[in-house]
């Protein structure tokens, strides 16, 4: 999967590809409010109803109906020219190019909150933390997400235990998915130290911890009273540092000289554990 705009409807596409700059087209629109502090389905969970179709030009931005198509929006990949603003992710702070304020208020009106919409340029990168050589678009913190599918299929066992209707794996958001062929373990991915692939090393950086984005439905964009499954997950995957964990953050390198590198859905990764 990949996530044009962060926290907006993800793309199931053919193959991810790997760059210097990191995962291409991931996350490199985001949602801002007036003072260009980041926006996500923690504040806003209307977010998950939004959809992406990527156009040679830009975006193309879509709501309502099923398919979340009945109402569009065609956003524009702003110029370097174009007005740009700091914006902030977490604790960093980088240049985004502001989109049309037409697309602001298509997306304000959808979001029922005033927003704004901005792109990230090859030339304004973030650096991964710890991984100075790294870069990430606007991504919480890491450049690609891993789960498995032998998880959550735990997960959802533990939820049909309580009488919790199972969840899909989309509350999750991974942009890569073990899938249930792999003779896995439920959570074995938390002691992989590095999966390699062709000539691309992906390093675990940690495990993920979780928020109240996976008690949203991604398809109504409505929240779980229940608070499920964090409170299932809160049972038995709180890690050291008190984080609710489920996938693992990775970070990619590129090996032997190679400046792109491609994972298709048929890749065999080969593990590296700790």
């Amino acid at each position: 999967m990949r996530f044009p705009v962060k926290s907006l409807r993800g793309l199931a596409v053919p193959d991810l590809e790997i760059s210097a700059a990191g995962l291409t087209a991931d996350r490199r629109w985001m949602v801002v409010d007036g003072k260009g502090h980041f926006l996500t389905q923690r504040q806003l969970p209307r977010m998950a109803t939004l959809s992406v179709i990527e156009e040679a030009e830009g975006l193309l931005l879509g709501s309502g109906g099923s398919e979340g198509f009945e109402r569009v929006c065609m956003v524009e990949k702003p110029a370097d020219s174009d007005v740009k603003i700091e914006v902030t992710v977490w604790s960093d702070k980088c240049q985004g190019l502001l989109a049309k304020q037409s697309v602001n208020q298509w997306l304000s009106h959808e979001l029922e909150h005033s927003c704004r919409l901005v792109y990230l340029p090859l030339t304004s990168p973030r650096a991964v933390r710890g991984f100075d050589n790294n870069h990430l678009a606007f991504a919480d913190g890491y450049p690609l997400l891993l789960t498995s599918q032998a998880s959550l299929r735990e997960l959802n066992l533990r939820l049909a235990s309580k009488g919790v209707s199972a969840v899909s794996m989309n509350r999750f958001r991974p942009n890569l998915v073990v899938g249930a062929d792999q003779d896995l373990e439920p959570f074995a991915e938390d002691h992989w130290a590095s999966l390699t692939v062709g000539n691309l090393r992906l390093v675990n950086a940690k495990a993920c911890g979780r928020c109240m984005v996976i008690t949203t439905d991604q398809r109504s964009g409505i929240r779980d009273a229940a608070r499920e499954p964090l409170s299932t997950l809160r049972e038995f995957r709180i890690d050291s540092q008190g984080e609710i964990c489920f996938g693992i953050n990775l970070v990619p390198e590129l090996l032997d000289g190679a400046t792109a590198a491609v994972i298709k859905p048929d890749d065999q990764l080969e593990v590296q554990w700790k």
